[in-house]
């Protein structure tokens, strides 16, 4: 088969769903010429709802679907173009214009006979009502939806129905009212054995309960949630947002180990089914773990991490979390400024989202930064913005927290009887808070207690009737036989707690395994994805360069004395570099199979340098660019000569690419307490931090152009580190764009 027809066929496979759809399109718009009245107006409305993710064409649709069908009087046809001319403005947040139009569909579908559509339009009323933050609206019209589909017998419409309710209730903090509708719904879905919108009603009831800080409830619906989810699709990409949600419910109760093991759970979940959000979410908890035990610089890195995920899929939510977790970071280590505007952008996100939630907690921490920039104003302004918002929707542990900032700023400013009774409140509220948690954990305790007990009882009766049927001197054998007992008891619980222990810490260890081996597997496929192409490219080309030399050279007979020494010096050049590539590259592979050796001896680091940096003086030389071997003469060091030889030539190699002509190079040494530093220092065309950053990486793709358009595979950077990592030591580099480059590997003793 013709590869170029392959590729066409692997093309088709991917974007099938789309070049179907577009299909469609395109058929309805060639049948428009076909067709007039009544069915013209149809065609204009099935464009427009199938378009509606391109605003504008759909909007062009349905606009002529309105003016078509109110030619005709076609009521039908009027009341769609207005639904879809209302999705468009939802879809596009102009939430006003969309509950217009909405509106004016409703109206003309309550006098003709289409309940369904009815109660749709209600619906999406209902949603509309509740982006604009009115939620009493929105359940009243999600309660007519709701009726309407049990007028129809459409039970998962009407569980459908339930569960908005319960989540407009949920929003407003509302939470009894909204596990009340949630309940609705599962026990529908339930009846209608809807294993995945089971799963999802669960875990729902269970958030809920979680920010009411109920956190016995939450967990037991979320394991209920857990079970569900595993029994009917196994570990799917979003049974790592169920383990990611208990792991949240041991975190708000200290057990970080717990939380943790729930959180790396999750991501491998994640990652073995290519499920990105819950990677991003993964990564954010685990920040938010890392920030409450003050490990701020590993939780900026996961919440940085965390939000770059969330922006590759476009998730707003997502990037909210991160957002907020990073301006709290920024707050701890007192960057005060970087946390406000971090904050401020995060905020007017939030309200364009109408997200409240997120918003009460994004309040809360920009007042936390202004009151480290000693503004309390501003600081006090918005804490009581969040603490307004979080008494609203009943979210507790952040309403204690406001309480707890308000009364240290209060109490900073002397102003001694309001702190004292809004640390009261801080105190109050957690103490309801973790009270709840601490009266159910007792009830649990004490039927377990109240079992034992009626077992010892009827064990002590036993004993009894037998005691008054054996004479006096078996007393003591059947205490002893008792005492017996106990003791075998308490040996079997304790080797049975051991060995679940035991198998805990294993599962625990396997699991460590695991990730460890997984992130193995990513660097061999880097490392594999970076050998096929140096090969295929960085090497395959070369190659043709000198192919194509050799031909000019042997095929032209004109050609004048000084043209061929000019091919022949660039036969010499790329031969020189591509051998240099070739040596790289297998002595990265031989490093990567084990077969090179640290061999250290003394040997004198002046001669060992000068070595090293001898092959490649011809071609500083063609850039007239100088290089200082400043290392003393009689300096004795005790190393590995190829591998210094190998670094330092691989550094000065870069340093002579990326510096300009009349350029140069500085090699230093210095040592200090043991420490031994070998420095090359280049005055050339430096590198950014973002590059700095990806140097040492093989996934990453680093190769740039040198001053006289020097090309690299990047393999020789790469070399280095493992090369002097065997020896036990360390490479670093220092760069500022314009002034230059210094590269420096430190051995210890």
């Amino acid at each position: 088969m013709d590869k170029k027809y392959i590729v066409f066929l692997f093309i088709i496979s991917i974007n099938g769903n789309f070049f179907a759809q577009q299909n469609l399109v395109d058929s309805l718009i060639i049948q428009l010429g076909s067709v007039q009245g009544i069915e013209k107006a149809n065609l204009y409305n099935e464009i427009s709802k199938l378009t509606e993710d391109d605003y504008a064409i759909s909007l062009e649709y349905s606009e002529l679907a309105l003016a078509l069908s109110q030619r005709l009087n076609y009521k039908l046809g009027n009341a769609l173009a207005y639904k879809n001319i209302g999705q468009v403005y939802y879809n596009q947040h102009k939430y006003n214009l969309a509950l217009e139009y909405y509106t004016n569909s409703k109206n003309i579908f309550e006098n003709i006979p289409y309940d369904s559509l009815l109660a749709t339009l209600h619906q999406k009323i209902g949603y509309t009502h509740h982006k604009l933050n009115e939620h009493e609206s929105a359940i009243e019209n999600m309660k007519i939806a709701g009726l309407l589909r049990s007028e129809l017998n459409d039970k998962y419409g009407l569980a459908s129905s339930y569960a908005n309710i319960g989540y407009i209730f949920w929003w407003t903090g509302a939470y009894d009212s909204a596990i009340s509708f949630y309940s609705k719904a599962l026990l529908i879905r339930e009846d209608l054995r809807d294993s995945t919108q089971i799963g999802a009603t669960l875990n729902n009831i269970g958030i809920i309960y979680w920010q009411w800080a109920n956190y016995n409830k939450a967990l037991e619906y979320y394991l209920k949630a857990l079970n569900i989810k595993k029994k009917f699709t196994g570990n799917s990409g979003k049974t790592s947002l169920m383990l990611n949600n208990i792991g949240m419910v041991y975190q708000r109760l200290g057990n970080y180990k717990q939380a943790l093991d729930y959180y790396f759970s999750a991501r491998l979940v994640a990652d073995e089914n290519d499920f990105n959000e819950g990677i991003a979410y993964s990564n954010y908890n685990i920040g938010s773990i890392k920030n409450e035990k003050n490990n701020l610089d590993s939780a900026l890195i996961y919440f940085t991490k965390s939000l770059s995920d969330y922006n590759s899929i476009s998730h707003n939510g997502g990037k909210l979390l991160c957002l907020s977790g990073i301006g709290e970071v920024y707050v701890k280590l007192n960057k005060f400024r970087v946390a406000i505007d971090t904050l401020s952008h995060a905020i007017t996100l939030a309200k364009n989202d109408k997200a409240e939630p997120m918003l009460a907690r994004m309040y809360s921490n920009i007042g936390k930064a202004y009151w480290g920039t000693k503004d309390n104003t501003k600081a006090k302004d918005f804490i009581n913005r969040s603490l307004e918002i979080s008494q609203k929707i009943n979210q507790q542990f952040l309403t204690s927290e406001n309480y707890k900032v308000l009364s240290d700023i209060e109490y900073a400013e002397g102003k001694y009887k309001s702190a004292y009774k809004n640390l009261e409140n801080h105190k109050s509220i957690s103490d309801s808070i973790f009270s709840k948690k601490q009266t159910e954990q007792i009830a649990e305790m004490q039927s377990r207690f109240e079992t034992h007990e009626r077992e010892a009882e009827l064990k002590i009766l036993k004993q009894q009737n037998e005691l008054q049927r054996i004479e006096h001197n078996y007393n003591i054998l059947l205490l002893s036989g008792c005492l017996l007992i106990l003791v075998l008891v308490a040996i079997f619980y304790y080797y049975r707690f051991t060995r679940k222990k035991n198998a805990h810490d294993l599962l625990i260890e396997k699991n460590q395994i695991i990730t460890t081996k997984n992130e193995q597997l990513k660097e061999l496929n880097a490392t594999k994805d970076k050998l096929f192409s140096i090969i295929s490219h960085d090497l395959k080309n070369p190659f043709q360069i000198l192919q194509q030399l050799t031909e000019i050279l042997s095929e032209e007979s004109g050609l004048e004395e000084n043209e061929r020494i000019e091919l022949i010096k660039n036969i010499e050049l790329k031969s020189r570099s591509t051998y240099s590539m070739i040596e790289n590259l297998l002595t990265w592979a031989s490093i990567s199979m084990g077969k090179i050796d640290v061999n250290l001896k003394e040997e004198n680091l002046n001669q060992v340098i000068q070595e090293g940096v001898s092959p490649y003086l011809e071609i500083a030389k063609k850039k007239n660019i100088t290089i200082n071997n400043n290392i003393p003469q009689n300096t004795k060091l005790k190393l590995d000569p190829y591998l210094v030889k190998t670094v330092v030539g691989n550094l000065v190699n870069n340093s002579i690419k990326f510096t300009n002509e009349n350029g140069k190079i500085d090699i230093k040494y210095s040592q200090k307490n043991g420490t031994k530093k070998i420095s090359i220092v280049d005055n050339g065309i430096g590198m950014d931090k973002e590059l700095i950053s990806k140097l040492f990486r093989i996934e990453e793709k680093t190769n740039r152009i040198g001053t006289n358009s020097e090309k690299g595979s990047g393999i020789g950077l790469i070399l280095c580190k493992e090369f002097v990592e065997k020896a036990g030591g360390e490479i670093s580099i220092e760069s500022e764009t314009g002034v230059g480059t210094s590269v420096t590997i430190v051995f210890q003793n």
